[in-house]
């Protein structure tokens, strides 16, 4: 089964590199040290150049690349792909909101994100009910199992812990294609959905909100896909990418998940 048939990529430029500390930097990135994409990517982000190419629903990988005229300075060779799951349910915990698969490919110098529903079936079992009673471990054990692909780091936000470090990260620009005005969910965990047409400033809020929205209500995999790719992409900034320690101590000690500060060292 192809997984990643609704995704994006994040392709990487061969410019730019101006180091052969900042290489080993992203030969770790790209092998076995990445942690939740958005974290990672900050420390390189003012690095590197980077070149946004979305496409859905293709089996073919096309490398896009910019370049320079002094391109002296090129990748070591990297290969391989490492996968990680996220997860966002709501504060108390017994319910996913959504969940992404996201791979750092080293073969094609790319990130791939797919976004998977609650209800999504594993053997017969939607996701939130095995996380529901197992946890997190449990369900990235079954998805890997289940889509025959070895996933190698898990992520576990609760919608306050999302909220509060994406609100660490700033904001980002998203071309909306739609007007849309929502409200659903239930009890505590309401939520609603104000955007207008054309280009948006997204917070943390409204992403939470917009990958509900489009993953539960609409079931269109794209978008939402989309929407990651342009906060990978917004987020990356220099500002961010000064305070990277401090926002990776802040992911370790807000999430569940099997990355360590170790992860972080050896890269």
């Amino acid at each position: 089964m192809k997984i990643f048939k609704n995704r994006g990529d994040i392709y990487i430029s061969k410019s730019g590199y101006k180091s052969s500390k900042e290489e080993r930097i992203l030969l770790s990135l790209l092998g076995v040290c990445v942690a939740f994409t958005i974290v990672f990517l900050i420390v390189l982000g003012n690095k590197y150049d980077y070149s946004i190419k979305k496409f859905f629903a293709t089996d073919k990988v096309t490398q896009i690349v910019e370049e320079d005229e002094d391109n002296t300075d090129v990748l070591p060779v990297i290969s391989g792909k490492t996968n990680y799951l996220v997860i966002e349910t709501n504060d108390d915990k017994n319910c996913i909101f959504y969940a992404a698969l996201i791979q750092a490919d080293g073969d094609n110098l790319a990130y791939k994100v797919t976004t998977l529903s609650p209800q999504t079936k594993i053997n017969g079992q939607a996701i939130n009910d095995i996380f529901l009673k197992d946890g997190i471990k449990k369900l990235h054990e079954s998805v890997a199992d289940y889509f025959g692909f070895k996933v190698d780091y898990y992520v576990q936000f609760t919608h306050s812990s999302f909220k509060d470090f994406i609100g660490y990260l700033g904001t980002f620009l998203y071309p909306s294609s739609e007007t849309l005005k929502f409200s659903g969910g239930q009890g505590d965990d309401q939520y609603s959905v104000r955007i207008s047409e054309g280009e948006q400033k997204l917070n943390a809020k409204t992403y939470s909100d917009l990958l509900r929205y489009y993953i539960n209500e609409k079931q269109n995999f794209e978008i939402p896909n989309e929407i990651m790719l342009y906060s990978f992409m917004g987020l990356i900034n220099e500002e961010n990418n000064e305070k990277a320690e401090k926002l990776f101590r802040i992911f370790i000690s807000d999430t569940i998940t099997n990355i360590t500060v170790r992860d972080y060292a050896n890269c």
